[in-house]
């Protein structure tokens, strides 16, 4: 799967993968680049190319920075609106997702630096929107906690894991990380996702 996930990297997309069949695509607007929905037009046009296999990523990420460039007048504001803009683009495209049919799955970012936050402000973006716990999601890079998981799967069946390639440390086994962090997750239900452009599509 090759994700592309920045507005920048859309227009390029069909040149690195264009007529490889083993190659799937997913375009996404990353929770970062939501920039008070400048982008979001431009994203659901995207979305149209019969080449995009997957919706995403989209999401709540809690780390993202206003478009202030480090000069913000009120930071506690302006991180708000930023939660607000991608709360917005979220519900967007999931309401996009389900009267499309929940045909392409959807890959979530949640990141919020520990407080599980970004979880339950996307978790409330699906019970908002009819349909949308019949889809089929990835929650990419997973970063979270047992506790997140069991919240989401309770809405959310057709939940899969994703642990990022970046995350993991040489001396922690595969098996040391699911005993300690998923519990009983199913196995078939968690994989290890690379997101770094060098290392190929994941």
């Amino acid at each position: 799967m090759a994700n592309y996930a920045y507005p920048d990297s859309w227009s390029r997309r069909q040149g690195l993968v264009a007529g490889d069949p083993r190659v799937k695509v997913a375009i996404g607007l990353h929770p970062h680049k939501v920039g008070r929905g400048r982008h979001l037009i431009a994203f659901l046009q995207q979305l149209r190319d019969p080449a995009c296999t997957a919706i995403g990523e989209v999401g709540i990420d809690l780390t993202s920075n206003c478009s202030c460039a480090g000069q913000c007048p009120k930071p506690a504001e302006c991180r708000q609106q930023v939660t607000r803009d991608q709360v917005t683009t979220l519900t967007t495209v999931l309401q996009g997702a389900v009267v499309e049919g929940g045909d392409r799955p959807v890959i979530i970012n949640c990141k919020d630096g520990g407080s599980g936050r970004a979880a339950q402000e996307a978790l409330g973006c699906f019970q908002r929107v009819p349909g949308a716990s019949t889809l089929a999601l990835h929650w990419h890079c997973f970063t979270g906690s047992v506790e997140d998981i069991e919240a989401w799967r309770q809405l959310l069946p057709n939940l899969h894991i994703g642990r990022g390639f970046d995350l993991w440390r040489a001396d922690i086994r595969l098996a040391d990380f699911k005993r300690q962090h998923l519990g009983g997750f199913p196995s078939t239900d968690f994989f290890l996702a690379i997101t770094r452009p060098q290392e190929g599509p994941s």
